[in-house]
This record gives structure tokens, sequence and C-alpha cells, in this order.
């Protein structure tokens, strides 16, 4: 299902037009007297986007059909939290979206047994109470200033601390296994 919203999130920005044509209490975002502004910048986008869609190969234009078809069937609560998560990611300057693409490729070659590793982690992360939670981010945010040697020997003593170890399957020094929250 996650991989069906960020489906959705993508689609919806290479797509939808840059600028909301309603604010978000069903107003007209532009002061009155600017109507016919408003209805030839929505023509522009009307425009664009059709001029992406025309350049999108066969494949992509079904896929992008297969998505949209996707997100009609979600239910009408979860349409809206993708929307709302879709002006989040908009509102985000170019290097955190850039952030949050790249580490979403990262996610897409992992094994699948890494996910559901990284999965049940984040689960146990989540069942902490939020004093243990807020401690835990600062010992991870703190992990960028050591080496990589030093950092998979704290990461070890943290994950000890928090989780009672468990280590068993994760990679050493320099690979992936360590956590995806506070990079």
């Amino acid at each position: 299902m996650k991989r069906v919203w960020l489906l959705c999130l993508l689609l919806a920005v290479c797509l939808l037009p840059a600028k909301p044509l309603l604010a978000a209490d069903g107003s007209s975002p532009n002061p009155a007297g600017q109507i016919g502004t408003a209805t030839a910048a929505k023509g522009q986008n009307l425009q664009e986007s059709f001029r992406r869609w025309q350049q999108l190969s066969p494949e992509e234009r079904q896929q992008l059909r297969e998505r949209y078809r996707r997100f009609k069937a979600l239910s009408p609560e979860k349409q809206t939290e993708l929307r709302q998560r879709l002006q989040r990611f908009r509102q985000m300057n170019p290097a955190q979206r850039q952030r949050i693409i790249s580490r979403f490729h990262r996610w897409q070659r992992l094994p699948s047994a890494e996910k559901n590793r990284l999965r049940q982690t984040f689960r146990r992360f989540k069942s902490l109470p939020p004093e243990q939670q807020r401690k835990l981010r600062q010992e991870l945010n703190g992990l960028n200033k050591l080496s990589p040697a030093e950092r998979w020997q704290r990461r070890q003593q943290i994950r000890n601390h928090f989780f009672g170890g468990g280590g068993g399957g994760r990679m050493g020094p320099g690979g992936f296994g360590g956590h995806m929250m506070g990079r």
C-alpha cells in the first residue's frame, strides 16, 4: 500500500499543475478581478500537462493509467491523504525532494528480506515511548560524525540498548544495514 501512495505521488507530480486551482477552503486563491488570469494559467497548465503526456511512450502512458485507476479505487479518505502528502512534497525545496526520491530508489533496490527487516525495526521504533524515540533519534543523528567502522559499532550498541540486540542478518560497516531515520 505504501508503494501505491508513492507511485500516485510521483504520478501527480508529473501530471498535475504546479499551483492549486482552489485554496484548501474551496475558494479561489486569486484576489477578485484576477479570474481571467487564473483561467489563462489553468489553460497553460493544461496545455503543459498535455504536452508532457504526448511525450510519454505508450508503455509509460499505460503505467500512468493503471496508477490512476488504482488511485481512484482508493477510499476518499486515502485519496485525501495522498493529496496532502503530494502537497507537502511540492512545498519542499528541491534538495529535500531529491533526497526523498533518491531514498525511494535506494529502497526499491533492496532485497525483500532487508525491506522486511527494516519494516520490523520501524514497527519496533514506533512501539517505543515518545521519550525513547526522541533519545534514539538523537543517537542516530550523531552517527554521521563517526567513521563507518565506529558507526557500525555504535549502531550495534544502540540496537542492544533500545531493542535488546537481535542483530542477525545485518550487514557490517559501510553496508545499508543501518537505519533510514535521520539521514
